[in-house]
């Protein structure tokens, strides 16, 4: 678990701390790949805590305000306060960035072939590879 103040908690089934991490900036939120944890932080960084002491493991353009994470495969899904979605390689180099229909970047998930992107505007669906729009589905509310 993670805070606005940065601290990061290792807790394991029993609610005991097993580790804790301090990073820069507040954390938004904390994603797993397989055997990798990440943090996305405030200060619009992605750490990975997967070893004894994080580390910077992808740095997101200064304009993406972080909401949401996903990775799949070493492909990471940024989804931004501005409804803005973006796919980062595992070289921390930006592929592409869509802006969706609506603000509020709320939710994203990858898989093979998909970033599922949900906003203000509904939920929107992007080809991994290319970033053309497949689908957007209007949501209430």
């Amino acid at each position: 678990m993670g805070n606005q103040q940065g601290n990061v908690y290792k807790l394991n089934h029993q609610g005991e701390i097993i580790n804790q991490y301090q990073l820069p900036d507040g954390v938004k939120c904390i994603v797993a790949d397989e055997k990798w944890i990440y943090a996305g932080c405030d200060d619009g960084n992605v750490y990975d805590l997967s070893g004894k002491i994080p580390y910077l493991a992808y740095e997101i353009d200064d304009n993406i305000d972080i909401y949401w994470l996903d990775i799949f495969g070493g492909i990471l899904g940024v989804s931004d306060a501005n409804g803005a979605v973006v796919k980062i390689d595992a070289e921390s180099e930006s592929q592409w960035t869509r802006l969706s229909k609506g603000k509020g970047g709320w939710m994203i998930r990858c898989d093979r072939s998909h970033i599922y992107h949900g906003h203000g505007g509904g939920i929107t669906a992007y080809d991994i590879q290319e970033g053309r729009q497949v689908w957007h589905q209007k949501t209430q509310g």
